[in-house]
């Protein structure tokens, strides 16, 4: 899926959650990016350091782009920026200094 995608179909659920202060719908976009990840590394057929790295490195733009259209239509930070990066490290840790 796009960010824009991901934003459109997640940015009313966390807006509203947010309001209650409630973080499950963040909690569920990260998720599916994560898996959403895990299934490309997967599907690309290649386990080399580079080709695992280029598409985390993908991942990690994409959550940021989602991340400044909360932004650029709320004028306020509402996700953390490179936060979906420290996630990735936190499962694979292999990749710490190479994001």
């Amino acid at each position: 899926m796009k960010a824009k995608e991901y934003y459109e179909k997640y940015q009313s659920l966390i807006i509203t959650e947010l309001k209650n202060k409630k973080v499950d719908m963040i909690q569920e976009l990260v998720a599916k990016l994560y898996n959403e990840t895990i299934q490309l590394i997967a599907d690309s057929k290649s386990h080399s350091d580079s080709t695992v790295v280029g598409i985390c490195k993908q991942q990690c733009q994409k959550y940021n782009r989602i991340v400044s259209l909360f932004q650029h239509n709320y004028g306020r930070p509402v996700l953390r920026m490179n936060a979906f990066e420290k996630v990735l490290i936190r499962h694979i840790p292999e990749l710490e200094g190479r994001l």
